[in-house]
């Protein structure tokens, strides 16, 4: 942990001011381990493995599940190793910052919320060294992602929970939140959380699953959760979760390929007609978010598609929202300028 992170840390608790305690142990420059306290309730918390526990003493056994399993696979090579969700982590940062609607400046403090393995995280360091990114993350899989972040001046990272984030509020100028939202007990509650941290002019760029409705692609993805491991697939054992997940990848693969192929196809088609099912801007929506699998090998798509199953099934909670729901959750938390497009991206700016 670097010392400037106290700056914009805050209780989780009562939002009170953090202090360092003495008899840190520093290497390069870096608290590695040692105790935060709140000046004001005066709850202790941790620096371990150079990232602080932001966490109540309740939550801190709950974190040691969370999505720890899926990225210690990842970490070990069972799912993709160069990619994230079929995509270089460096390519995903620039189709999230890109909805950023106003460019990153020098010092400015921009918020991964919910990093997972942080490869975005750590691709954001390195595309704007100008800036300090945080990444912010429930699971103690943090630790894993967290070994290389002293060779990044403007990178850290902290143990917390984005239905509770450890900082003070109105800190960051740019937030970004990418498939995380959903998977806690309350959307709204998390959204209203991380929004809370925007500071005046700032943006905030999230993605939730998409409403079966307003996007059909995802129903075969739901499909297998609600109806292959019928929606309790967080009680497998992992490694069976993982064999399972595995054994419908390899099931699914062909009809896969086959609907991409049929897919694109289909959009060059409605490109040069006017027969259309969907609308010309949705349609091209899907297609540009998914022509990423055609570049990628056999064995790169089936640990691709391994990797979003496994995601799929093993969260305790997945929830999806309308348009419009999502957008009136913008305007509700001052975001007077909002945005989305049809796969669930969203982004906005806060105004007053």
């Amino acid at each position: 942990m670097k010392k400037t992170l106290l700056s914009i840390l805050a209780c989780p608790c009562c939002q009170g001011q953090i202090e360092l305690k003495p008899k840190e142990t520093i290497e390069n420059g870096e608290v590695i381990s040692g105790t935060l306290q709140c000046l004001n309730c005066w709850t202790e918390f941790s620096i371990y493995q150079g990232v602080p526990c932001m966490l109540p003493r309740e939550q801190q056994i709950k974190s040691s599940k969370g999505f720890t399993e899926q990225w210690k696979y990842r970490f070990s090579g069972e799912f993709e190793t160069n990619y994230l969700y079929g995509l270089n982590p460096t390519r995903r940062i620039e189709n999230a910052t890109a909805k950023f609607v106003d460019p990153i400046q020098a010092d400015e403090w921009i918020l991964d919320a919910g990093c997972g393995s942080a490869e975005m995280t750590f691709a954001a360091a390195n595309n704007y060294p100008q800036a300090q990114i945080v990444g912010l993350e429930l699971s103690e899989a943090i630790r894993l992602a967290a070994k290389e972040a002293g060779s990044f001046p403007n990178l850290h990272f902290v143990q917390g929970d984005v239905m509770n984030p450890p900082f003070k509020q109105l800190t960051f100028s740019k937030v970004y939140s990418m498939g995380v939202l959903h998977h806690t007990s309350n959307t709204k509650a998390a959204f209203d959380s991380i929004s809370s941290l925007v500071l005046q002019y700032g943006n905030l760029v999230i993605w939730l699953y998409p409403d079966p409705i307003e996007c059909p692609a995802n129903i075969p993805y739901y499909g297998i959760r609600d109806i292959v491991f019928l929606g309790m697939g967080h009680k497998v054992p992992p490694e069976l979760c993982l064999w399972l997940v595995k054994f419908y990848t390899g099931i699914f693969l062909p009809f896969i390929i086959i609907s991409q192929w049929l897919g694109k196809e289909f959009y060059h088609f409605s490109q040069k007609t006017d027969f259309l099912i969907f609308d010309k801007e949705s349609l091209s929506e899907i297609y540009e978010a998914t022509a990423f699998i055609n570049n990628l090998t056999l064995l790169e798509m089936f640990n691709a598609i391994s990797f979003w199953i496994f995601d799929d099934v093993t969260p305790e909670f997945q929830f999806r929202h309308k348009r419009q729901e999502v957008i009136n959750w913008f305007k509700e938390n001052r975001f007077d300028e909002a945005h989305a497009d049809t796969i669930g991206t969203y982004w906005g700016k806060r105004w007053h």
